[in-house]
């Protein structure tokens, strides 16, 4: 008799273990996986093919590679093939993928590739003559009056300076500038460095670090109003080269033309 109970109980605990307590077979096998119109919750880590570190949701991990956070957390995505804001090439990496996975997926050129017209070479420093020829609409124009007259003084971009001659429908004006005098040209700070009365010039530095992020107006934009400015604004990223006394103002993404390797953590997936 005792014999016989065991055996029941035996079976009785395959039975439990093989259909489950009190589950369907849908129930049991069902799972969970990233589906177009998902939202889903996830953790990610960025890296350049050059081994950087440019983006994470780990604030830790940020602070110890000198970054912000992209966010204090994981992020929500919208799994949609109209989604402008995440590369289809991860849309297509998280659908099927299940509540909990860990995974990685290279894109390539995440970033744009990188076009060579949009990077331009000027002067690190430059000389500015000291007498100015310029027609009395443009100076009125500058100045926003109309009377210019002959010793004329006025301020501008950070120097004073004199109309020291009419002639013809021209001014010659003499910039009176000094050392450490600053002013803007094109979006771009400048700074007098050198004045050589004698000679009839200074000389300008562009008052820029090297990597420095600037926006300025693309080349050949026209700049006629604020509104046109500020469309024509790009960020760029200015190298000085000191020895060669050139800047290189490049417009491209600082990672264009990179693959990234993205490492994600699916934290939950809310099924809309």
């Amino acid at each position: 008799m005792m014999k016989t109970g065991v055996h029941l109980l035996s079976l009785g605990l395959v039975l439990i273990l093989f259909f489950g307590f009190g589950c369907t077979e849908d129930q049991r096998t069902e799972k969970v996986t990233v589906q177009q119109g998902d939202m889903v919750k996830l953790d990610y880590t960025m890296i350049l093919d050059n081994g950087t570190l440019i983006a994470t949701t780990f604030p830790d991990v940020a602070k110890a590679n000198n970054i912000t956070p992209s966010h204090n957390g994981p992020i929500t995505l919208f799994i949609s093939p109209s989604e402008k804001q995440i590369p289809q090439i991860l849309i297509n990496e998280l659908i099927g993928k299940e509540n909990g996975t860990h995974g990685v997926v290279v894109i390539p050129n995440l970033y744009g590739q990188r076009n060579e017209s949009l990077v331009y070479t000027a002067p690190y420093r430059y000389r500015l003559n000291l007498t100015e020829n310029v027609s009395i609409q443009t100076l009125e124009h500058r100045l926003n009056t109309d009377n210019i007259t002959e010793g004329m003084e006025f301020h501008e971009k950070g120097w004073n300076s004199t109309v020291v001659n009419i002639t013809d429908g021209y001014a010659t004006v003499l910039r009176r500038p000094h050392v450490n005098d600053t002013f803007v040209m094109n979006g771009v700070a400048q700074k007098i460095v050198e004045v050589r009365e004698d000679e009839g010039y200074a000389v300008v530095q562009v008052d820029v670090e090297d990597g420095e992020t600037l926006l300025l107006p693309l080349p050949g934009s026209s700049l006629n109003s604020t509104k046109e400015i500020i469309s024509a604004l790009r960020r760029a990223v200015v190298h000085v080269d000191e020895k060669s006394n050139r800047l290189t103002i490049d417009f491209n993404h600082p990672y264009a033309g990179h693959f990234v390797t993205v490492e994600y953590w699916i934290r939950d997936i809310v099924r809309t």
